[in-house]
This record gives structure tokens, sequence and C-alpha cells, in this order.
């Protein structure tokens, strides 16, 4: 007796269903070996999306993948019907059927809803058959998941759709970590070379600069001429081979000073003053002859020095000089004539005699000033005058103390990132009642010679701590920088008084104290200890007119250094001097690796300002954005930076 056709159906089922398996099995098995040999994440990426709508057969599978925060998930892959329309959207993980996997932990399906409540049910029923999404879980982390959108044939996804999806999902899932943990190494072995790169290069600025610097210790870096230092070494080398050969050679000395020299900074901007020291200087180079030796000797003073010649012919030398200066100068469309005076001084080329020539010739110098001499030799009836004004001098800064004469004018600091003034530099001036403003580079060293620095030092202190409490009580949140000489952090006294002040008025993190290099040569254990005594009550330490003396990388990296402050003679040239931008980019990267924020002063232009924003310095001063002003003005000028858009 035959079998009834309907007994057969069940067998042919179970074979298709069989079959159906092996093939499911096969995709999986096949899955798994290319998922564990890809690398890169975008490609698996896309990969798991193409592998998963064949092994569900779905119209449509996207791989949203979560944010490192957690906030949003963006679709990084796809594959199907409207794939790439869909590809990198991003959307807050609340969103969507993603935003309730996210929050359950757990795959979507149709089945679910029997675990809904009603309002929930009715909110996904119309979508629960059209879409599976099964998260990606790590061993760490949640990573995202793969959702299938719409079976091709037009069912609803089965659980079997889900199982399936699940178990290639714990593949891809781990595929995808080794892809995230490969991409980390490559991205740590790029970071390690050019970290590498950059230390390499970053060695080779530091050992150029280091020359530069060496260099510069000895040059005046805006003429390029000898600087003091050098100058003394060349009349003592002078000397000893004129003592060693007995030859009773003669030196001439000439002082050359170049009057209203401030002036000219004053109105026309250090960048035009700077630009005729250089002329003058190129007119003195081509003055030169065998033998002789020219220097800058200080702000707006020359010096010549002359071997084998008599008195007279240095007095004819100076006067040469004077008429080849007299010529007017032109830059920037302006003309300058400058009135120079020269001292002059001669005298026998033994290491005594030649070692007076400099202050002999600076003594004729102010002699003739008073007389209204151009041209001046030096007289030993000058050495009387001259041990005379300096008490004239002191007697008046005793007065000025009594009668309020000194007062502060502040620079400000702005943020090269945001154009807002930080903080700002006091610098003193004598409101002298004959002179007007007078600039401390003329009575400091007298200040000094008559014991009035510390109290000097004290004044400085509280004018400034007071200006800034008056700033801060009216919203004004500025710190306020004030140079301090090396000599005042040994002074006991001083420095137990400097920080009860501080301490006592609150004032801690809004005094900045700038001190120059000299540091580095100085009673280096015994300042170390001061410096850290005052950063604990709260100072702030930078060093000022950072790489034109003697740095020392080892020490200034175990000081208590807040900043550093670039010299403006690099700053004024980096556009127009590879040296110079050379410098002034190692030191920013210098300060950079050490932590310390970065200060260039004599910022003149816009060009300068962008130039320094790129290579990262922190904070720029100088005429660009303001002059030393009286309190009042720094307040407006904040005022104006801070409230419009930087300066």
């Amino acid at each position: 007796m035959g079998v009834p056709q309907s007994r057969l159906m069940p067998a042919d089922r179970l074979h298709e269903e069989l079959a159906r398996r092996e093939r499911e099995l096969a995709v999986l098995k096949e899955t798994a070996d290319m998922l564990a040999g890809e690398r890169n994440l975008e490609t698996l990426l896309q990969l798991i999306a193409r592998r998963a709508r064949e092994l569900v057969d779905a119209s449509t599978v996207l791989i949203p993948v979560l944010d490192k925060e957690c906030a949003t998930y963006t679709y990084m892959a796809g594959d199907g019907e409207n794939a790439e329309e869909i590809v990198g959207e991003s959307l807050p993980i609340e969103f969507g059927i993603c935003g309730w996997v996210w929050k359950h932990k757990k795959p979507w399906w149709r089945g679910v809803l029997d675990d809904l409540d009603e309002h929930e049910r009715t909110l996904w029923e119309s979508e629960a058959g059209t879409v599976l999404l099964v998260p990606l879980i790590g061993k760490e982390h949640f990573l995202g998941g793969v959702s299938a959108l719409r079976k091709r044939n037009g069912e609803e996804f089965t659980r079997r759709d889900l199982d399936l999806l699940s178990l290639f999902a714990s593949q891809a899932a781990l595929a995808i970590e080794n892809a995230l943990a490969f991409e980390r190494l490559d991205e740590a072995l790029r970071k390690s070379e050019d970290l590498r790169v950059e230390l390499l290069r970053l060695n080779a600025d530091l050992l150029e600069s280091n020359r530069q610097l060496e260099y510069l210790s000895l040059y005046d870096p805006i003429t390029r001429l000898p600087n003091r230092a050098l100058f003394h070494d060349r009349i003592d080398s002078l000397c000893t081979r004129s003592e060693s050969e007995s030859d009773g050679r003669q030196l001439g000395l000439i002082l050359l000073d170049i009057l209203h020299f401030r002036e000219i900074n004053e109105r026309w901007g250090h960048e035009a003053g700077d630009h005729l020291l250089r002329d003058i200087a190129e007119r003195l180079r081509l003055c030169m002859q065998s033998g002789d030796t020219i220097a800058r000797y200080g702000a707006d003073e020359f010096v010549f020095l002359r071997p084998d010649v008599s008195e007279e012919e240095t007095l004819a030398f100076a006067e040469f000089l004077l008429e080849q200066l007299a010529e007017p100068f032109t830059w920037g469309g302006q003309t300058y004539t400058v009135v120079v005076h020269a001292g002059v001084a001669h005298g026998q080329a033994d290491r005594e005699s030649a070692r007076r020539l400099p202050n002999q010739a600076q003594m004729a110098l102010c002699h003739g000033r008073s007389t209204h001499q151009q041209i001046t030799r030096f007289d030993p009836a000058f050495e009387a005058e001259s041990a005379t004004s300096p008490f004239t001098l002191i007697g008046e800064l005793r007065s000025a103390f009594q009668e309020e004469q000194f007062l502060l004018h502040y620079q400000p600091k702005v943020a090269l990132g945001t154009g807002r003034v930080v903080g700002c530099e006091a610098l003193v001036r004598w409101n002298h009642p004959e002179l007007g403003l007078v600039y401390p580079d003329r009575f400091l060293q007298a200040l000094d010679e008559a014991g009035l620095m510390a109290e000097f030092n004290r004044w400085l202190i509280r004018t400034a701590r007071a200006q800034c409490e008056q700033w801060k009580a009216a919203g004004l949140q500025v710190q306020v920088a004030v140079n301090l000489p090396v000599s005042s952090l040994l002074d006991t006294d001083f420095i137990g008084w400097l920080t009860d002040e501080i301490v006592e008025a609150s004032a801690a993190g809004c005094f900045v104290i700038e001190i120059t290099e000299t540091v580095f040569l100085s009673d280096y254990k015994r300042i170390k200890k001061i410096m850290d005594r005052l950063v604990d009550a709260g100072v702030l330490f930078s060093i000022d007119d950072f790489g034109t003396g003697h740095s020392s990388l080892s020490r200034l990296r175990s000081l208590p250094v807040h900043e550093i402050k670039i010299d403006r003679s690099f700053v004024m040239e980096m556009d127009r001097n590879q040296e110079d931008a050379v410098i002034v980019r190692s030191i920013v990267e210098l300060g950079r690796n050490l932590g310390l924020k970065v200060v260039a002063e004599g910022v003149e232009n816009e060009v300068a300002a962008r130039q320094l924003s790129v290579l990262g310095c922190d904070l720029a001063q100088g005429y660009h954005y303001c002059r030393p002003v009286p309190a009042e003005e720094f307040v407006a000028c904040c005022r104006k930076c801070n409230t419009e858009g930087g300066c």
C-alpha cells in the first residue's frame, strides 16, 4: 500500500531546512574567516554590513557605531537599498530603535512586543516585524549594532533570523575590537615615529639656538656689531699683545651718543629706531680702517677703538665720523636727521690705562652735553666734576620718594589665541619736576649706589599690589608683572617682607616677578630656595629678555619658573632675519616642552603677531597692542580688547 503524499512533506521540509542551515553555517564560517583577516576598520564595517545582509536576506543593513562618550551613534557602514543616503548620519543615543537597544542592552525584533507596555507596543508595533537590530558587544564596552531592514521576500524577520544575526554579531564584535586594537597600535607607532622625528628636529633647532645664543652673548642682535662685553675683551687682547711687544702703542677711543633717540622710538616705534641703528652701524663700518674695532656700547651709544693713533688723529677721526652721520637717514617714507655727540679719550695701550678709556670718554661726553659741545676730549678735571654729579642725583631721588614723584605705567600682555588682555607689565617712571618723565635706565644705577634699591622695590611692590587689588575690585582680573634685580632675591629682609606682603594681601597668583638670565650665574642653589619659598606664597616667576644672556637649560628646568619672555630684539627682525626666526621658534618650542608660558616682547605689527600665533607663542606684548600707559588708560585698553573681539 502506498504512502500518502501529505506524509512526505515534513521530510522534504526537513531536507530543505538542513540544507538551509548548512548554507548558513558555511556563510558564517566563511564570514568569520573574512572578518578575522581584515584590519582596516572602515573596510571591516562595510564587509559586516554586506555579509549580514546576505545572511538574513535583508533589503538593507546598516551598522550604527557609538561615539566614545556614548552620547550619539553614527551609521558608519551600510549595504543595500538607500544605504548610501543614510551612512554618515549621526543621531542622539536616545533616538529610535537604536536608542531602545542601547538602553536595554538586548536585540530588537518582533518578539519584544510581548514585553512592552501598551503605550510602547502601540508606538513600535508598525515597525516591529520589518526591523531586526542586534547589539555589537565587545569584551570591554558596547560598540554599536547591526540593523537589518525589511526582508527581500516581503516576509517578517523570524526568531531564526535573530539567532543567526546574534551569532554573526558576536563574531563581528570580536573582529571590530581587533581592528580597533590594530588601529590604536598603528596610531601609537605613527605618533612614536612623529615624536622621534620631532625630537630630532627640536634637538637640531636647540643646537642651532645655542649657537645663536652664544653668538648673541658677544654681538648686538640689532646691528650685528660686537657688544660691550666683546669690546672690552678686544681692549684686553690688544693690550696683551702690546705689553708682550713692549712697543708703547697708543689707543684712541671715540664714544658716540645719538641724541633724542628715545623720541624716535616713541614717535615712530621701535621698528623705526632699530632700522636707524642698523643704518648708523653700516655707515660706521664703512669708516673702519685696518685694526679698528667698533661696537654698540649702549642703547644709543657706539664706540670706536683705534690703535696706533695720536690724540689729534683721534679728534680728527671723530670729526670725520660726525660728518658721515650728519647725512639724513630714510626709512618707511620718513627722513631722520640725527644729532651725534662724541667723547674722545686717548692713552697708552697698557691694560690699566686702556680700561679707563671708556669711562674717560663717557665723562667727556657728559661734559660736552652740559657745555653744548659736539666733540669733547677728555680732561682730568672732568673726574672731579663727575665725582659730584651722582650726589646731586641721589639727593633728587631721595626727594622723589618724599614727594611721590615715582609712578607706574602698564603695558598689556595679550593672549594671541583670543586677543584678550590677561596681564600687564608695570614699568616705573620718574615724574621729574624739571625733566618730565625720566625712564629707569637713567636712575636705577644711582638708586642702587645710594642704597635706595630696597626702599624702591618695596614701593614698587606696594604700588603694583594696590593697583591690582583696585582692578580686581572693579572686575578686571589681570596679573601684574614687576621687574626685580636678581640681587634683591638675596636680600633676606626684603624677601621676608615680600612674602608677608603677598600672603597678608591675599595676592597669590596676582604677582609675576620678572628677573633676567643673570639668575643662572648667581648663587644658584640659594636663589632656588628663595624662589621656591616665594612660589609657595603665591608668586609667579618669569625670565625676562630670554635668549640674550647666559641661559642654562638644566637650571631653567629646575627653577620654579612660570614663563619666559623672548627678547624684543629677536621678535622685531623675525620676519626678515631667518636666524632670529629660528631663535624665536626654538624658544617657543623650548617653553612648550618645559610647560612654560612664552611671552613675545616688542610686537610692533600684525604680521609679527600672526607669525607668533602660528608658532604657538602664548602671549604678546608691544606697541602693536598698546604703549605703556597710566592705569586709567590701561583699563580703557582692556575694555576695548576684551569686549570688541580682541586686540
